[in-house]
């Protein structure tokens, strides 16, 4: 059907940047916090697998695609070894899974293809979300990433329905509800990350305040050799003729 291949090529095209919000964020906050090693490992090798996979099967749409979303989470995957001081040995597992695929796909045909592929996507996306939940630091993920990536999913389920491409049902369905839970995850922590931030901040202004009322009690040089003991290195000392007598 037309309208179909109308939404494969969309869901190339808007497939193939899911990956950009998550690449771009991590290089411009500059740490890989909240990221899992594993997780980018096996995105590397799964969208190796779907790049050889579309050329077998003469789809353009689908090894277009994920060449470059293989581009993006290469890059990552990159950045969180250098982050991390990571050896560059995290490349053979990802050689690895892309060698399964390759094989399966070449020799057992598309339904076993989409049955083992769910395996490295599963557990890539289930470390994901542990690592959310119990990384107490998130800034190197990107929530906009998993929003874009669960609607590129529908893209890929609307047009493997329409052309009957057991492979793309298969790992699109399972890719779609793994986001979702991971999505899920962040929202959830965000706003208690948020409060537990802004009350720690409210805390440490009224330790503050209480200093300045304890210092201002005190007279002459007792104000001083306080605020020497008891300063914040991020605030300099005042000069001894700058206080209050």
């Amino acid at each position: 059907m037309e309208w179909t291949l109308v939404v494969g090529y969309l869901a190339a095209i808007i497939g193939a940047f899911y990956v950009l919000p998550q690449t771009v964020h991590v290089i411009r906050v500059g740490s890989s916090a909240g990221l899992s090693p594993l997780t980018w490992q096996l995105q590397v090798g799964a969208s190796t697998g779907w790049t050889v996979h579309g050329f077998l099967t003469g789809q353009p749409n689908v090894w277009a695609c994920n060449i470059v979303v293989l581009c993006c989470a290469a890059i990552i995957l990159i950045v969180i070894c250098r982050d991390r001081k990571l050896s560059w040995n995290v490349w053979v597992l990802s050689v690895l899974v892309a060698g399964a695929l390759v094989t399966v796909d070449s020799v057992f045909g598309a339904v076993a293809y989409g049955m083992l592929i769910i395996v490295p996507m599963t557990v890539s996306m289930m470390i994901q979300f542990q690592a959310l939940w119990v990384a107490p630091d998130f800034r190197g993920y990107s929530w906009f990433y998993n929003a874009f990536a669960g609607f590129t999913q529908i893209l890929w389920l609307i047009y493997a329905f329409g052309n009957h491409e057991q492979a793309i049902q298969i790992g699109a369905s399972a890719t779609f509800i793994l986001q979702m839970l991971c999505l899920g995850s962040y929202m959830v922590k965000r706003p208690a990350s948020s409060c537990r931030g802004c009350w720690l901040q409210a805390r440490r202004a009224r330790r503050l305040n209480d200093r300045w009322a304890t210092a201002w009690r005190h007279g002459g040089p007792c104000r001083l050799e306080w605020w020497r003991s008891t300063k914040s290195p991020a605030v300099p000392a005042p000069r001894r003729e700058h206080l209050p007598r």
